[in-house]
């Protein structure tokens, strides 16, 4: 299921100097993270990010269907400037009460870890 997060990191709000960066979805694992989506930081530290939420299953957290997300924004040479804190079980089978169908967007806010 494709599903779309629009990503607001609030401690980037009043911090232009990441706007035009790009940042990464991931999703925590024990062994390995899983990166999800990339996005472009735009301003006020929004960010959309739109992946298939099968992409969150790998070999050390088979049938996971509530992916552990977080934001990291990197420089070009790879050094992490920015790591949001995680928000553990994302639950994306939310089903609208006025329409019976299932959620695919979702509003989340990132802070600093």
């Amino acid at each position: 299921m494709i599903v779309k997060v629009n990503a607001t990191l609030s401690c980037l709000k009043n911090a232009p100097v990441l706007t035009g960066c790009e940042a990464f979805l991931m999703d925590y694992d024990p062994l390995s993270d899983d990166q999800l989506a990339s996005g472009v930081v735009q301003t006020g530290g929004r960010v959309e990010f739109i992946f298939d939420l099968e992409d969150a299953e790998s070999g050390d957290s088979p049938m996971e269907e509530r992916p552990d997300l977080y934001v990291l924004i990197k420089n070009r040479e790879g050094s992490e400037l920015f790591r949001s804190r995680t928000h553990q079980n994302i639950d994306f089978s939310c089903v609208n009460p006025l329409n019976g169908e299932r959620e695919t967007t979702f509003d989340i806010t990132f802070g600093e870890a």
